[in-house]
């Protein structure tokens, strides 16, 4: 039975959005091997929106299912009131199916995407903003170039066609390509695509690269309206990432990225070069990370390199390096089945 009534009836206010949501998308089904410092990097990544947003916003995490640790830390962050939306699933939905989840249902104006090991830099909003000010038609805008054309250098010619843009080809800062690499755990001489030049466009003073990634990108609820649903199938499905592209160009829009390092690929590792950032930015201080990366990172002895560069040695022989990727793959697999 009831009794009395639900003070809500008498007009206590719902919350009001803010203008600007960042959806962030995690999955960390155990905290070894290869996910060992994933939760330090998210954390990571959480301070540094925090940090370098220049705007109010509804931060939204998309927990795609993640081991318990890492479930509780998230739980915790939303207490503490870093997290204004936390979703729990208890199923892997696949990237594109928890991107259809968290875009479709934020109802901010300006909404965010991110894979949950990318690192906010100061900057990243205000030269996004400035990107979407100077070209009117651009769906989306990543804040770090787009080196690697989703769509095989087919997308968005029919923009260097018009006589409102200038088109230039560039190849961009050697700093900006070895970062880029770095945070793919490569060098720039790997990747011979990160030398060749890239199309920039020009307009109202404004310079961007065409194309953008789904690492990272902004967009507005009017476009995610005609774009989503994407196809979810898989967990991690280049096919599947390319259809949010194909879509933007069949609509005429434009996809651009910043000609620098707004944001960076942390991946699954804190490094160095991480480190020293981090604590330049004082993220440290914000949402007191766990410790745990400093320690492996400094603490790695003459007997742990050796045997990481014997291993290096061996994947130099033909057959070995493939088969131990097929032994990655099973043993991921295994671990994350035993994990469910």
């Amino acid at each position: 039975m009831r009794i009395g009534q639900n003070p809500a009836k008498y007009g206590l206010p719902a919350y009001s959005p803010k203008e600007v949501g960042v959806g962030v998308l995690t999955h960390i089904p155990s905290l070894d091997g290869y996910f060992k410092d994933l939760l330090d990097v998210l954390t990571l990544q959480i301070a540094s929106l925090h940090r370098n947003t220049g705007v109010s916003f509804d931060l939204c995490v998309f927990d795609n299912g993640s081991a318990p640790e890492v479930r509780t830390r998230l739980q915790s962050l939303q207490e503490q009131g870093w997290i204004t939306w936390l979703v729990l699933s208890r199923e892997n939905m696949g990237k594109t199916g928890a991107m259809n989840w968290m875009l479709m249902a934020m109802p901010n104006e300006w909404l965010v995407f991110a894979d949950g090991d990318v690192l906010f830099r100061p900057g990243w909003w205000e030269e996004t903003q400035r990107i979407f000010q100077a070209f009117p038609e651009a769906a989306m805008v990543s804040a770090q170039p787009a080196f690697f054309d989703v769509l095989r250098r087919k997308s968005q010619d029919q923009f260097t066609q018009q006589d409102q843009y200038e088109v230039v080809y560039q190849v961009l800062e050697e700093a900006v390509r070895e970062e880029y690499a770095r945070g793919l755990g490569r060098a720039v001489k790997e990747l011979p695509y990160l030398e060749k030049p890239l199309q920039i466009l020009r307009a109202k003073g404004t310079a961007a690269v065409l194309g953008a990634t789904h690492m990272q990108f902004t967009t507005r609820k009017a476009f995610v309206r005609e774009l989503f649903p994407l196809p979810s199938s898989f967990a991690l499905n280049r096919d599947e990432d390319r259809v949010l592209h194909q879509r933007v160009e069949e609509r005429g829009w434009l996809q651009l990225s910043t000609l620098r390092n707004y944001v960076l690929h942390m991946g699954n590792r804190i490094d160095r070069n991480l480190l020293e950032e981090v604590e330049a930015m004082g993220l440290q201080q914000i949402l007191s990370p766990p410790q745990r990366s400093r320690i492996a990172i400094e603490g790695k002895g003459l007997k742990h390199r050796e045997a990481l560069r014997f291993l290096v040695m061996l994947s130099r022989f033909p057959g070995v390096d493939a088969l131990a990727r097929r032994l990655y793959n099973f043993l991921y697999s295994y671990f994350a089945l035993r994990n469910k």
